[in-house]
């Protein structure tokens, strides 16, 4: 049996990720000029390898030239319309809201369409057909830095369009599910696992271990598998379906026993057993992999052939990547096929006993992990090699087959006694996790270093890992420990950074002096409960391995306060000044501190008498490179007071109001004469923001604008000489499906 060499599957998998790095649209200029090269390539026995990258390159282009000219819609303003489809996920509900996943005929072609439904009653299922009055526009999220953004899962996932259900009379289900849908069989055993479970441990963890079903885990319980380096354990992976083949193998191999055949009959039971729970747990990326190993050892078996590990992990590699492309982007995609490649590199050549073995794997994961971890997710767990070591036994050995062997019985005997041994031992186990992951040496945040040190700390995990007799192998320590102290070059004295964050129709601004950090403004919380604070502001800062010594927040309304609550979860000790009579240490103009060379002031309100917009706390940045001014939502009456006793040019503005009409008067434009304007405001929001005649206003005096909506984050950087620089987000993380980068209004 010839089975393709990992050089040639990393071949191709270089060829898609160059594929999927390209930063234009155009993506018919790589297929093209791929097709032509893979012709002679095809020739050249002795670079197969090229070969397999070329086809990677072009078979990645088609890909993404497919979904982007088959998006549901081309306007970026939602628009309304009627769509018929069948739900194929199971449904989350979160209060009176639904998301749901349609697959509809939609424009002449197949699509996916993510919806919200608010405010509805309703109970759809997965695997039923629905009618719906719908407001759609292409997949669009927030950018900013070190954070992954929804355009990217959404081409992940094929989502082609998303929106959300407007309330009207024909909405109605069409068609119930067919009891053979997948989608359909999913939600009735998720919902039947549900009933039989009370803990609320049991509630999100048994159905996550028997069919991937995440629903009940909140970012809580991610943020505590995280730091303790456990996530591995909720996978659907080769120690799942490997399971459930052993167990279709037994089967298999008593029907042979009976029938006097050969081995295929546990051949066919043990396949098809690991197939059918493949399916139940939607085929996850890892259940993918180890479904293709399981086969590929079981096709072996059969044709009485011997196949190598590393060999079979090539070939499941590229049946997965040429199956979908897409799912380079996936981050479970590179863990699961870098945890079992670090497990082979790190075991071979040695032999041991079982605990020496056990060590040896979780140091192999823990090591060759490392610098993906941190490339990934900006951190490493430091327990996590001793917690595995007691947690992977005990998943292995008990948890995992008792909830297996549970799910199967109360599906057949309707008994549940296993799940629910498996769910209170979870229960028990669990308040312990989350005490280690609460140890400030639980896990360490890392900055995303630089390319040649990402390198030089994967060269370093090889160097540790190598088999025995490599020579100087503690010179791999050397070669990671850069990794653990990188960080992101300061600003010098008088220096500084600010970064405009993307947060939607709100505002959230971080000043970065040498040595401290201000954050303006707590961005919006929204109607499920969350905000921007914890899934943007917290996990930027914590990317950036930032902490604020100053929150300043302008006014009391929601778009700049709703994510106060999760801050302060998160930074108690930090210093609070508010305007608008907030529970806090009040704004008052007058109030100046110098971090750094860099001078902090603020310039109003002057009394306690201004109430809501106008009551917003303005500050003032200055240093011998430049000036901001941060001015929150302002109105006419507060601008006209302001330059009363503020009459200065200042390089860089935050538009007042998110460029509402009532806002940015002549008289400031003028007077304040900026370089820069940005604008914090919602993308195609439905206001307007930011008005037309006030952007007008602003270009007109000689300023350069920009928008978080349309530009993601806007980073400013004050250097030497004056010197201002701006980078967008958009325009640094440039992907042929998201939307186009605007350096300028």
């Amino acid at each position: 049996m010839h089975f393709p060499t990992i050089a040639a599957a990393i071949a191709l998998l270089c060829g898609v990720a160059l594929s999927l790095a390209l930063p234009h649209a155009p993506v018919t200029v790589p297929l093209v000029v791929s097709m032509v090269c893979l012709l002679p390539a095809l020739r050249l026995y002795r670079h197969r390898w090229l070969t397999w990258g070329l086809l990677g390159l072009c078979w990645s282009g088609w890909h993404i030239g497919t979904y982007v000219e088959h998006r549901s819609v081309d306007h970026y303003g939602f628009r309304e319309y009627q769509v018929e489809g069948v739900i194929t996920e199971l449904v989350r509900r979160n209060g009176d809201t639904l998301r749901l996943s349609l697959s509809s005929r939609f424009n002449g072609s197949q699509s996916r369409i993510s919806l919200n439904w608010y405010e509805t009653e309703a109970q759809p299922v997965a695997g039923e057909r629905w009618q719906l009055r719908v407001r759609l526009r292409p997949p669009s999220g927030f950018a900013n830095p070190g954070l992954p953004r929804y355009e990217d899962a959404a081409y992940r996932n094929r989502i082609t369009a998303t929106g959300y259900v407007v309330d009207d009379p024909g909405n109605r289900r069409l068609q119930s599910a067919s009891r053979f849908h997948l989608s359909w069989l999913r939600h009735r055993l998720s919902t039947r696992l549900q009933t039989v479970l009370d803990e609320p441990v049991a509630l999100a963890f048994v159905p996550a271990l028997a069919l991937a079903d995440r629903r009940q885990l909140s970012t809580a319980h991610w943020e505590t598998m995280r730091r303790t380096g456990l996530g591995h354990l909720l996978a659907i992976s080769g120690l799942h379906v490997g399971m459930v083949a052993c167990f279709g193998w037994l089967v298999g191999a008593t029907i042979g026993a009976l029938l006097r055949r050969a081995v295929w009959p546990a051949c066919l039971c043990s396949g098809s057993a690991a197939l059918l729970y493949a399916a139940a747990a939607g085929f996850p990326v890892s259940t993918q992999r180890a479904l293709i190993v399981v086969c590929l050892v079981l096709l072996a078996r059969l044709l009485q052939r011997s196949v190598h590990p590393v060999n079979t992990l090539a070939v499941a590699l590229v049946i997965v990547v040429g199956v979908d492309p897409a799912v380079v982007l996936d981050r479970g995609f590179w863990l699961s096929f870098a945890a079992v490649s670090a497990i082979l590199y790190a075991l071979q050549g040695r032999s041991g006993n079982g605990l020496r073995l056990a060590v040896r794997t979780q140091l192999g994961i823990a090591v060759g992990l490392a610098p993906l971890l941190s490339l990934l997710f900006g951190e490493v767990s430091l327990v996590a090699p001793l917690l595995n070591l007691v947690a992977v036994p005990l998943a292995t050995l008990v948890v995992v087959p008792l909830v297996l062997v549970g799910t199967v019985v109360l599906v057949t005997l309707d008994i549940a006694l296993p799940l629910q041994l498996a769910g209170h031992m979870l229960s028990l186990a669990w308040p312990v996790v989350e005490r280690i992951a609460d140890w400030p040496v639980a896990a360490m945040s890392m900055t995303l270093p630089p390319l040649p040190v990402i390198a030089l700390a994967f060269a370093g995990s090889a160097w540790l890992l190598a088999p025995p007799g490599w020579p100087l192998r503690r010179l791999g320590f050397a070669m990671l420990a850069p990794l653990f102290v990188w960080s992101s070059p300061s600003p010098d004295r008088g220096e500084f950074d600010v970064v405009f964050l993307d947060v939607g129709h709100g505002t959230a601004i971080v000043l970065r002096t040498r040595r401290h950090v201000l954050l303006y403004d707590t961005g919006p919380g929204w109607r499920n409960g969350a905000s921007a604070a914890q899934r943007i502001i917290v996990p930027f800062l914590q990317s950036q391995r930032w902490r604020p010594d100053v929150i300043v927040v302008s006014h009391g309304d929601l778009d700049h306060y709703g994510g106060m609550r999760d801050l302060l979860g998160q930074y108690a000790n930090v210093r609070v000044l508010a305007g608008d009579a907030l529970p806090f240490v009040a704004c008052r103009q007058g109030t100046r501190w110098a971090w750094d060379g860099v001078s902090i002031a603020l310039v109003h309100p002057v009394s306690a008498s201004w109430r809501g917009n106008n009551a917003s706390c303005v500050v003032e940045i200055q240093s011998q490179h430049g000036c901001v001014l941060l001015t929150g939502d302002i109105e006419r009456a507060a601008e006209l007071v302001l330059l009363e006793r503020y009459r200065k040019r200042c390089d860089v503005v935050a538009a007042p109001h998110h460029g509402s009409a009532t806002s940015s008067t002549i008289a400031l434009v003028e007077s304040l004469s900026p370089r820069v304007v940005v604008f914090s405001s919602a993308f195609a929001n439905r206001w307007g923001l930011p008005r037309h005649e006030v952007m007008a206003r602003w270009r007109g005096n000689g300023a350069q604008l920009f928008d978080t909506g349309a530009d993601g984050a806007v980073t400013v950087r004050f250097r030497q000489q004056k010197s201002i620089s701006v980078v967008t987000e958009r325009c640094k993380r440039r992907r042929p499906w998201s939307r186009r980068c605007r350096n300028r209004l």
